[in-house]
């Protein structure tokens, strides 16, 4: 795979966007929420935040609520296969 490390998302094409395997892959300009790679906590690098807890696969499922157009994590809830809900303030 190429080297795309600072190019807009416009600039990368549908496959780097799929397939970016870098464990915290390192997102700029707005907010990004995926669930590219479990992770056992959610995760922030640069303005990504990986909310992919292995729901399914014995972790928990996990979402995020943004406080602004900023993008900045107001709360995170996850919540576990037996149905505990925790919502953790920012």
């Amino acid at each position: 795979m190429r080297d795309t490390e600072g190019e807009s998302m416009q600039e990368k094409s549908n496959n780097e966007l799929f397939c970016n395997y870098d464990y915290k892959p390192l997102w700029r300009g707005k907010t990004f929420v995926h669930g590219h790679l479990p992770v056992t906590t959610v995760t922030y690098k640069g303005k990504g935040i990986n909310v992919n807890t292995s729901c399914g696969y014995k972790g928990y499922l996990s979402g995020v609520l943004l406080n602004d157009a900023l993008g900045t994590v107001k709360k995170i809830f996850t919540i576990t296969e037996e149905g505990y809900l925790r919502i953790k303030e920012s």
